[in-house]
């Protein structure tokens, strides 16, 4: 996650990284600007050209990074050429290996006494002055938090595992067994409404979000146009499709339900954040309601009622912006698409420095991981260029 002082104001890599003048000498930083391709050899009749003497880095992320390449004649071949675009570099694995983290997200009431941050989203007037001037005034209030109040890493017990399946217990067995400290989920508690706003009512919200760390979703995304670099990409995320993910986000989704009934300031449930589950069920969607007891039994869940999770989740999942892996640091035979050294196989001078080059996911946010990946590439680079940092 990104990082905050004393003062609960948030760092990030521009001020912390780009804005030292003492640190920065010689950067030029050219905004409103899309890179179209990169120039292995010499054009001419190109928009604007950018020449390196002796290096050239993409860092332009999980999806600008693969389409880049690809309009510059690294990729695939067939690709390649379906692009019309002459090939530099033969490398199947651009824009492929695509991960991310599925994230679901539920809605419950909250109390009229609770604090969120629903007034400031809905751009209530007298919500908006109030917690503006407190800001203003001492750096506290309800603008000091990005409302995500409580989050919880989670494992599978032996009695879990007996009503997942096949597929999640051998991957249990595989990953996770032996490792005490790896979680298989995170479930976050935020004080505000978090998803699609539309019919909402203007009230005050308690959102619980779950999602697989380690999903096995894997999918692709590539450039559909040489010139145009506003073409819709051909993108297809592969998220949820598979059964193992399916089990994983429906025991989450009952976990974090389990939770979100007994939490004090709980008083029912968003109807149209949940499964459409049939009124009848035991599992039925409580509009009203006041929270449970600690020792209260938990929601017996049918099959019909799986199967209606399993549809929300297929219509509601959404990305965390976790994404990555598309110019993926492995061995060339492997789908590789850049070394050790961040160097793009097959084309000297040229490498990549971002989170597209992560293998395989990662068990948290993934703020942390790309600030260790420049601060890695930019060891790498000068010692390269024999620059001092």
């Amino acid at each position: 996650m990104q990082y905050r002082d004393g003062r609960s104001r948030r760092q990030d890599v521009p001020h912390n990284y780009l804005y030292d003048k003492d640190r920065t000498t010689g950067l030029d930083i050219l905004t409103g600007f899309v890179v179209k391709r990169v120039l292995v050899e010499c054009e001419t009749q190109t928009p604007r050209i950018a020449k390196a003497r002796r290096l050239v880095v993409l860092s332009a992320g999980t999806f600008g990074s693969p389409v880049i390449l690809e309009r510059s004649g690294i990729g695939g071949a067939e690709r390649l050429e379906k692009l019309g675009v002459d090939m530099v570099a033969d490398l199947p694995g651009v824009g492929e290996n695509y991960q991310d983290h599925p994230v679901v997200f539920t809605q419950y009431f909250a109390g009229d006494e609770a604090d969120t941050l629903d007034g400031l989203m809905q751009g209530k007037p007298d919500e908006v002055h109030r917690w503006t001037e407190q800001w203003a005034k001492d750096g506290t209030g309800m603008l000091a938090s990005n409302g995500i109040e409580a989050g919880s890493q989670l494992r599978l017990t032996p009695e879990d595992l007996k009503t997942l399946g096949p597929e999640v217990q051998q991957r249990w067995a595989h990953d996770f067994a032996d490792v005490s400290d790896k979680s298989i989920m995170c479930i976050a508690c935020a004080a505000a409404f978090l998803g699609n706003p539309v019919g909402m009512s203007p009230r005050k919200y308690i959102t619980i979000g779950y999602t697989v760390w380690y999903s096995r979703a894997v999918g692709y995304l590539h450039a559909t146009s040489a010139d145009d670099v506003n073409s819709p990409l051909d993108f297809d995320p592969q998220t949820i499709s598979g059964p193992e993910d399916l089990a994983l986000q429906r025991w989450a989704y009952k976990q974090s339900r389990d939770i979100g009934r007994r939490m004090p300031l709980y008083r029912g449930e968003n109807k149209g954040g949940h499964p459409a589950f049939a009124p009848d069920s035991p599992a039925a969607v409580q509009v009203e309601g006041q929270p449970i007891k600690l020792s209260d039994p938990v929601v017996q869940y049918s099959a019909a009622d799986d199967m209606a999770i399993d549809a929300f989740h297929k219509e509601v999942v959404a990305t965390m912006w976790h994404s990555l892996g598309t110019c993926a640091m492995k061995p060339r035979e492997q789908g590789g698409v850049v070394d050790s050294a961040l160097n793009v196989y097959g084309v000297k001078g040229l490498k990549v420095a971002d989170m597209s080059i992560a293998p395989s996911n990662v068990g948290s946010n993934t703020y942390s991981s790309a600030v260790l990946i420049g601060e890695k590439a930019a060891t790498i680079i000068a010692s390269e260029l024999g620059v001092k940092i």
